[in-house]
């Protein structure tokens, strides 16, 4: 089973972050009863990485 993070939004919006185990990783987003999904490339997984871990420094500085 792929580890999965779940996020609700204040909007109401969900996002799913579904870690696939040949290492990609799945967006999917829910948004007024719309599902939208793609495939995160190793690059683009890392830019989200650093991103959220630069807001995470930011935020506790």
């Amino acid at each position: 089973m792929s580890p999965t993070l779940v996020f609700e939004l204040d909007n109401g919006s969900t996002f799913t972050f579904n870690f696939q185990m040949d290492g990609r990783l799945t967006i999917i987003g829910f948004q007024e009863g719309r599902a939208v999904t793609g495939a995160l490339n190793e690059e683009q997984a890392e830019e989200l990485r650093d991103a959220i871990n630069e807001y995470i420094h930011k935020r506790k500085g």
